[in-house]
């Protein structure tokens, strides 16, 4: 069989006497060229050849086409992939922050709800005379008011560190000095609970570049932590160890400790190492997560582990040179 290389036969088309399409191609055009089919002597019907170049701009024009709608498809498949993809990974991320942002509402509402109900059952108690306007009521009022206050200045704090804006002073200071001056704004507290400190500190002073009123809100922070959470007639020591490159602080108090599954949430906001939440024993669980932020922006670290007497072991490493 020979080889059409003209492509002649995909040029021709069969029309009937009428020059209607029979069969054959079907771009037929007015510069196609007619030959008759006759009969007979009669016209039954004509042949049509388009020019190549008339075919061949139609193929182009066919191709042309083609490609359009191939791309339309594969654009319409890819954006709908890219929206089924960008939904699945906003579901996978947001989903998490959506339900710590649940459990941080619900804690918070928690933490207020709480003083802000005692508030007012003592002052609807003492409108009804059923309690009488003295000091211990006074001081009551006062004790609920002094928590809320600091669940406000926490949360306000923990805000400001979110965002990068909490400052920091740093200049040359004395750790030794701000360990003394925590411990003794304690000591009263202490007593009441029967609880005794031993500070082991080096005999050569504990030079810092740091923030002399964070480090000094921190070591409170940890020391609240150890008053609220060891039982009476209880250790807490306090030791601090210089190195080469960091000082490290140990807050390490007796009994009762936590698991190990609870180490690693300590530094959690809202967390507490008792499965309660009874506020006699513990604070809105903000105080270690403010040590903690305050650590790193120090260019530091605070770590906990098991106690050897029996409680917490909290770990304050600070960089000698920031």
């Amino acid at each position: 069989m020979a080889s059409d290389l003209t492509g002649a036969l995909f040029r021709i088309a069969l029309l009937d006497e009428h020059k209607k399409r029979v069969n054959g191609y079907p771009d037929i055009g007015n510069d196609a060229l007619l030959r008759a089919i006759v009969v007979a002597d009669k016209t039954v019907g004509w042949l049509a050849v388009t020019p190549f170049q008339s075919v061949t701009e139609a193929g182009g024009e066919r191709f042309q086409q083609y490609q359009l709608r191939t791309s339309l498809v594969m654009g319409a498949f890819s954006l709908l992939l890219a929206m089924l993809i960008a939904w699945w990974i906003a579901r996978t991320l947001l989903e998490p922050v959506k339900r710590w942002r649940r459990e941080f509402m619900a804690d918070v509402s928690h933490e207020l709800r709480t003083p802000l109900s005692v508030l007012r059952g003592e002052l609807e108690a003492i409108e009804d005379g059923v309690r009488t306007l003295n000091q211990g009521s006074m001081k009551s009022l006062q004790g609920e008011v002094s928590m809320l206050s600091k669940l406000v200045d926490d949360l306000y704090e923990l805000s400001l560190a979110d965002v990068g804006a909490l400052t920091y002073r740093k200049s040359a200071c004395r750790l030794d000095q701000l360990l003394q001056a925590s411990v003794s704004m304690f000591q009263e507290r202490l007593n009441d609970r029967h609880l005794r400190v031993e500070l082991e500190l080096p005999s050569q002073p504990l030079e810092l570049l740091a923030d002399a009123s964070r480090l000094q809100q921190l070591f409170s922070n940890l020391l609240e932590n150890a008053v609220r959470y060891t039982d009476p007639n209880g250790l807490i020591r306090i030791r601090a160890v210089v190195d080469r490159a960091n000082v490290c602080i140990d807050f390490i108090d007796s009994g009762p400790g936590v698991s190990a599954e609870q180490l690693p949430r300590l530094f959690e906001r809202f967390y507490r190492g008792e499965s309660s939440r009874n506020r006699a024993s513990g604070g809105a669980g903000l105080g270690l997560a403010i040590c903690h932020n305050i650590a790193l922006a120090h260019g530091g670290s605070l770590s906990a582990a098991h106690s050897p007497l029996g409680g917490l072991w909290l770990t304050l490493r600070l960089p000698r040179d920031i």
